[in-house]
């Protein structure tokens, strides 16, 4: 083998022990902040992969083991509890070869009732009065669900009649503002960048369990704004003279380079109320600004003639920037994305978009 193909191997060899080591690192982040519920997590992740070695069955059992005492230290039965579920997530044919991990199923079995009840008394004990604290709530009963059979029509009741309160519908509507065509705009735009966000849009003759106000003030509309500056410069023409030679042919030019604009300035301000309660749940203010441009250059030859006009630079071209209906359009919709930003920041209700932790 020449030493060129055993340099090779040699790094291929340790690349790929670097590669297999990785998750190693990001495991060994975890431990070493002590989050070994995320840490064994990763482990659960690894095996499902790949067959775990010898080093990696040694390294789970310490995170395990060393991750429950520090739990229980801290009173901590919950996360000590998700210790156990990860360890039972794991095929049989690897929790045999575990055998410093013991888990007494009756205990394990008294510990997830007295997580949910202890989860379950802290949703109990939570405010309801606002529509955060409301989806608070729903979403703590959430997290008690899994853990007690028993208790689960209880849990359920609770957020049954809690859902019942959470406003979950919303439409819109226009206040004021000084400019029709923008507001037009803001009315057509609307339900198609106000979405993805805790609220569904209301059906036809359905009562919104929440308005948003929109109010848009045209402060500034400049289209078209063209500005100008000149320069001059020389331009070096080559060319081949009568003898053959090469030879260089100066001539001066006029260059005018152009800047066209068009762009506006609109104040939104935005509320957004329960018809249930009338809290006022978001309300807010910004200043948006929307800009087109486009920029071009002529030459002009002021002294001095050219050759062969095809070396010398090319004028730009003007290019046209939307009307007055698109660009307001385009406003409108940077109107309404941002006041969806604000509204994708409230808490979710939806089962199915809650991250339980």
């Amino acid at each position: 083998m020449s030493y060129k193909k055993y340099l090779i191997l040699l790094l291929s060899i340790f690349i790929l022990i670097a590669c297999k080591k990785l998750p190693v690192d990001d495991v060994q982040k975890q431990v070493d902040k002590k989050i070994y519920y995320d840490a064994l997590y990763l482990m659960n992740e690894k095996f499902e992969k790949s067959t775990p070695s010898k080093e990696d069955l040694d390294r789970y059992q310490k995170i395990y083991n060393d991750g429950k005492k520090y739990f229980l230290s801290k009173n901590d039965l919950k996360k000590a509890y998700g210790m156990d579920e990860l360890y039972l997530q794991l095929p049989s044919s690897i929790r045999e070869k575990l055998p410093k991990i013991q888990i007494d199923t009756k205990k394990h079995d008294e510990d997830a009732k007295v997580v949910g009840s202890n989860l379950y008394e802290k949703a109990k004990s939570m405010k309801e009065n606002t529509f955060r604290e409301r989806v608070a709530k729903y979403i703590e009963y959430s997290k008690a669900f899994g853990y007690d059979e028993d208790m689960k029509n209880t849990i359920s009741a609770e957020q049954e009649r809690l859902i019942k309160k959470i406003e979950k519908t919303m439409d819109y509507r226009i206040v004021g503002g000084n400019d029709e065509l923008l507001n037009s705009k803001i009315v057509e735009n609307y339900r198609g960048y106000i979405e993805h966000n805790p609220f569904m849009k209301t059906k036809e003759n359905e009562n919104p369990e929440v308005i948003l106000e929109i109010t848009a003030k045209l402060v500034e509309y400049t289209p078209n704004k063209v500005t100008e500056k000149k320069y001059t410069n020389d331009f070096d023409e080559i060319y081949t003279d009568e003898n053959g030679k090469e030879a260089t042919n100066t001539v001066k030019y006029l260059g005018k380079h152009f800047f066209k604009t068009s762009n506006m300035k609109v104040e939104v301000k935005y509320k957004l109320t329960s018809t249930l309660t009338g809290e006022v749940i978001l309300q807010g203010s910004k200043t948006l600004d929307h800009e087109e441009y486009t920029y071009w250059d002529t030459y002009t030859i002021i002294s001095g003639t050219l050759k062969d006009r095809s070396q010398f630079y090319q004028d730009g071209r003007e290019e046209t920037l939307s009307d007055k209906e698109r660009f307001f359009r385009e406003m409108a919709i940077k109107i309404l994305r941002e006041i969806n930003q604000e509204l994708k920041k409230l808490p979710d209700y939806d089962f199915m978009k809650i991250n339980i932790s």
